[in-house]
């Protein structure tokens, strides 16, 4: 849950305001009674975890084994064929 507080409240408390994200609390920081900043807890694991934990991001799942493909012709015949073209 996201807690809101103003700039002045920021500007006049920052050490309690970060010892409150330190401790867990997710601020939204508000100019003029509207959002302009979110203030939260520092991770080490990193943005991308982030925004899984807030579910804002579906983590990939992963997709079947692929078997490996061996072909008889090279990369410039596949893509000459591709484009139509001929040696």
């Amino acid at each position: 849950m996201s807690l809101a507080i103003s700039v002045r409240e920021l500007n006049q408390n920052t050490s309690a305001v970060l010892q409150r994200a330190s401790a867990g609390e997710h601020l939204v920081i508000a100019s003029r009674g509207r959002p302009v900043a979110r203030l939260i807890p520092f991770t080490p694991t990193g943005a991308y975890e982030e925004l899984v934990t807030d579910g804002q991001v579906i983590m990939a799942q992963p997709g079947p084994e692929w078997e490996p493909v061996s072909i008889d012709i090279g990369v410039d015949e596949l893509l000459d064929d591709e484009r139509g073209e001929a040696l």
